[in-house]
């Protein structure tokens, strides 16, 4: 459990959604009703993420959070391990695109930026144009 928890907070240090994957990950077993998740903050964030809702969603109502939850996820699915991995892997998804870390940032960039001039030297075509096939 320490370790866990060790490993826990030194994602965190790297990036928050990591941290709260794994910290769903290993309370998700333990869940049996919505208020559960919404008494705990870090996984009331979870799910709020996973479901795109925006963070102001935990000023509404705890009954209508819960009932808008239990619309769209089933509780049971956190019992199974394939079915919590594709929840985690939409939540860590979905915290990305909300909290794009530098290196995504830098791969879009790299994506969008304006292509840089290529060419080939003359050196090389003229080598080229003396090999023999």
């Amino acid at each position: 459990m320490y370790m866990r928890q060790t490993l826990e907070e030194d994602a965190g240090k790297t990036n928050e959604g990591v941290r709260l994957a794994l910290y769903f990950q290993r309370k998700a077993p333990d869940i049996t009703s919505w208020y559960d998740v919404l008494a705990d903050t870090a996984l009331a964030s979870v799910v709020r993420t996973a479901l795109g809702l925006p963070d102001s969603f935990a000023t509404a109502d705890i009954d209508k959070q819960a009932q808008l939850f239990g619309q769209k996820l089933d509780i049971k699915d956190f019992t199974d391990p394939e079915k919590l991995s594709k929840f985690l892997t939409r939540f860590t998804s979905m915290y990305e695109i909300a909290h794009p870390t530098s290196t995504a940032v830098t791969s879009v960039s790299v994506l969008f930026a304006q292509p840089t001039t290529v060419g080939i030297s003359t050196d090389l075509m003229l080598a080229m144009q003396q090999l023999k096939f």
